[in-house]
């Protein structure tokens, strides 16, 4: 196991550990550190919060549950996953970018056709269920 203790996690990408019961594959398993006391190897705090590549929310784990920083092969591969799984964006007004207007030659990114959002402004994916 790789020794973590010196190791600032802060825009790091780390493998989680996971209930055997689950059997998740290690893509899965691949999660973003953005910020959090659990991210310095010195703080008291152990949050970490980010987010699971392929299931894009904002959650947090603890320091404790990391095993090691991921490989770029792992990283790459939860990329993969989450590219599959994405079936449209989401602007800030709540509306998908199929619903804006063409904006210059980038379909999608004018005026929204539900309400009075004027630009698309990307908030987050849209997953299959």
């Amino acid at each position: 196991m790789q020794d973590l203790s010196k190791i600032n996690l802060k825009g790091k990408h780390v493998i989680v550990k996971t209930n055997p019961e689950l059997k998740l594959d290690i893509a899965d398993r691949v999660f973003y550190c953005k910020f959090g006391f659990g991210c310095d190897p010195e703080a008291s705090g152990t949050k970490i919060f980010g987010q699971f590549i392929t299931t894009p929310e904002d959650v947090h784990i603890r320091r404790s549950s990391v095993i090691r920083l991921a490989i770029e092969y792992e990283i790459t591969k939860a990329n993969e996953r989450l590219r599959e799984k994405i079936i449209d964006e989401m602007c800030t007004c709540g509306h998908l970018k199929s619903q804006h207007a063409g904006h210059a030659l980038i379909e999608g990114h004018g005026s929204c056709n539900e309400c009075d959002c004027r630009k698309f402004t990307w908030e987050k994916w849209v997953l299959k269920s």
